[in-house]
């Protein structure tokens, strides 16, 4: 016996639901079948934000008064022999529509270093006295490029230093980039603005030995 005159088995929920469905006017099924294809396509676009934040980029950001600078690498590790691309991003965000700054050969001065060697690359630039307009929420981007030439023994890890300037990509190692945004806002000012952050990488699998 049912436990109650009202009960319904499973089965005779569902063939109300769909006599209930074909007695609908053709309108209405029309309008349920867009809904239900919405909250399909809406569960679709979830997962592919979902997907999309699994990709392997690395980023660091820090922001100083009203400017923002951000350091990029399109992988967390790289392959031997496989370019190696860092990006160096410079934004105003401040109150008026552009604003003037004043630096060197370049805002964005980029600081190399294997960490398992405990080796630094050299870093060296002109210093002509570039002024550039930022325009507001805009980035200003540059892509860090390595500085050919051959390192004398001066230099501590001369031989590391000659292999990185002539290797595709870098040599196999860990790395720390650190790039600091160096620039002025005063045509007449000495007082530089400074930011600063890093990122981690590695190339291959060099592990010290």
């Amino acid at each position: 016996m049912r436990a109650f005159d009202g009960a319904k088995t499973k089965g005779e929920c569902e063939s109300v639901r769909v006599s209930r469905f074909l007695e609908m006017g053709f309108v209405k099924r029309i309008v349920w079948i867009i809904v239900l294809f919405m909250l399909l396509t809406a569960c679709g676009d979830q997962y592919d934000i979902d997907d999309n934040e699994s990709t392997e980029y690395v980023m660091s950001e820090v922001r100083n008064d009203d400017f923002v600078l951000q350091v990029f690498a399109t992988k967390q590790t790289y392959a031997l022999g496989e370019e190696v691309e860092i990006l160096a991003k410079l934004k105003y965000v401040g109150e008026n529509s552009s604003q003037i700054i004043y630096h060197a050969a370049s805002p964005f001065h980029f600081y190399v270093s294997e960490t398992t060697r405990q080796v630094a690359i050299p870093f060296m630039m002109d210093q002509p006295r570039v002024l550039r307009e930022l325009k507001k929420d805009i980035w200003y981007i540059e892509a860090y490029k390595k500085i050919g030439g051959i390192y004398s023994e001066i230099f501590p890890g001369y031989e590391f230093h000659n292999e990185f300037a002539d290797a595709l990509g870098f040599p196999e190692g860990n790395y720390n980039i650190e790039v600091n945004a160096i620039f002025d806002t005063d045509e007449t000012s000495s007082e530089n603005k400074q930011l600063s952050t890093s990122i981690r990488i590695k190339v291959g699998e060099y592990d010290g030995k």
